[in-house]
């Protein structure tokens, strides 16, 4: 057994005048301390307990973003260096919040992977997306292949097979459409090692690293 420690301090007559109050700080240095990748020491300043209030409220609003709308995304195009050509389009996730605007995903995004909310969020984002491409499918566009960005949460609780029977050719055609070969492809920041991962490649989907490209033989000056 491996035992990692995570240690919040705080001090008391700096960081807080009573007993309540000492324990706050040093439970949000713990925190700091955890978030910073565990087995570390941190002592208590006043900045995080500024950004602790703006995690949770993030947290907190995010719960309600989906049923009021705030949610959007936005396409990113994915271009071909050999060929100049467009080759596809990757859904980028964005959040409006009605009082703090918008909202970084470099924010939000962490709250929701610790919270769990990711899960739904990632639910909304992949059926959003394949609304999105049915509708220039109907407008008479070509329909590029998207890259949808899937959390390791996700795939560990199923993500594949749910998928599955969502989007099978008999019950997207109930809808007026079938599906066709899978193109969606995510990027992952974790290897590919439960079994679900294994599915959503014998589903016929691809992953594409965040950490590597693929190389142009003769990249155009």
């Amino acid at each position: 057994m491996h035992a990692r420690v995570s240690v919040g301090i705080a001090r008391f007559g700096v960081d807080a005048s009573d007993g309540a109050g000492l324990i706050r700080a040093a439970d949000t240095a713990t925190y700091a301390a955890k978030a910073l990748g565990r087995n570390t020491v941190e002592i208590f300043r006043a900045e995080m307990e500024r950004s602790a209030r703006t995690r949770i409220r993030l947290d907190h609003d995010l719960r309600r973003a989906i049923e009021r709308d705030e949610l959007r995304l936005v396409y990113q195009p994915i271009v071909d260096a050999c060929g100049h050509r467009r080759v596809g389009v990757e859904a980028l996730l964005r959040w409006d919040h009605p009082e703090l605007g918008a909202v970084s995903p470099a924010e939000f995004i962490p709250v929701a992977e610790s919270s769990g909310q990711i899960v739904e969020i990632g639910r909304w984002v992949l059926e959003s997306a394949c609304r999105q491409v049915k509708a220039w499918a109907d407008e008479g566009h070509e329909a590029p292949f998207v890259a949808v960005n899937v959390s390791a949460r996700q795939i560990r609780r199923g993500w594949p097979s749910r998928c599955r029977r969502r989007w099978s050719p008999r019950a997207s055609s109930r809808g007026g459409w079938r599906s066709r070969s899978p193109s969606t492809r995510w990027s992952r920041t974790s290897p590919p090692t439960s079994r679900s991962w294994r599915g959503c490649a014998s589903w016929g989907c691809r992953s594409r690293s965040t950490t590597s490209a693929p190389a142009c033989p003769r990249a155009p000056i």
